[in-house]
């Protein structure tokens, strides 16, 4: 195995799902192979890093045993960080981060709960980078209900800083936030889009606010025009990292100055 990378602190994260459970808008790795493809085409697009998930985060989806995302997810990491590339797990069971640390990942996407401390225990022991999200309820498979104005407007930094400070109690030394857009939510698109675009645009003061890098995740829509203004959007109010789900970002990304290279499209 190649010698580990640390998982980015700037520049374009590619996301690998390994389920199809949006097939109209959702690139997936059915297989290993598929996974190195994807892996190698995010790395030539000018991306720094991976965030591979076992399951989407949809609220839709079934939820995974903790033996199901370890079979599919520890062949993967196992392959793309011997190909050389920083790699990130997204769940929230840490039998399944310590199976995938063990493979070779060097971060633990939290999505949902902070509250269980043998989870952040366990993330501090493995010395793993932590994106922490904020989510409205303990899991952001949990939708029921939510509402932008009671549950989501003005929440997410108190929120993040609770989940900040949980971490750090538990040993995390390396922490990326992430104010939690690109979660989905059963509410028109119209009126959650306007809530991403305002939440993007406190990118900036919310990196300023904790001292720690910030990370967008550009919403995953099939109009490839709304996703170019959510990367431009995202890079002027001051992200340090983007997650994406296109390699077609880097050339935005690149038009802007937020990754280095030049354009090789017109």
């Amino acid at each position: 195995m190649s010698e580990r990378r640390e998982f980015p602190v700037a520049g374009i994260v590619g996301v690998i799902n390994l389920m199809n459970e949006k097939p109209d808008v959702l690139r997936y790795a059915a297989t290993v192979d598929d996974a190195l493809r994807m892996g190698e085409e995010y790395r030539a697009a000018g991306f720094s890093g991976l965030d591979i998930g076992a399951q989407s985060s949809h609220y839709a989806v079934r939820r995974m045993s903790a033996q199901e995302q370890i079979d599919r997810l520890v062949p993967v990491v196992e392959a793309l960080t011997a190909d050389g590339h920083p790699v990130a797990v997204e769940t929230e069971i840490g039998e399944v981060i310590r199976a995938c640390a063990e493979a070779g990942a060097v971060a633990a996407n939290l999505s949902g709960s902070v509250r269980d401390d043998e989870v952040l225990r366990e993330i501090g022991e493995l010395d793993l980078m932590c994106i922490t999200s904020f989510t409205p309820r303990d899991t952001p498979f949990d939708v029921d209900g939510v509402d932008i104005e009671r549950d989501l407007r003005g929440q997410y930094a108190v929120g993040l800083r609770a989940n900040v400070e949980r971490l750090r109690a538990a040993g995390v030394r390396k922490l990326i936030v992430d104010a939690g857009i690109g979660y989905s939510y059963p509410m028109p698109y119209s009126e959650f889009s306007k809530y991403q675009v305002e939440t993007i645009r406190q990118t900036r003061a919310l990196g300023e606010a904790f001292g720690l890098p910030t990370l967008v995740a550009v919403p995953r829509v099939p109009n490839e025009w709304l996703i170019a203004a959510f990367t431009t959007l995202a890079v002027e109010y001051g992200a340090s990292i983007l997650r994406c789900h296109d390699p077609a970002v880097g050339e935005v990304a690149r038009l802007l100055g937020f990754i280095p290279g030049a354009i090789t499209s017109a």
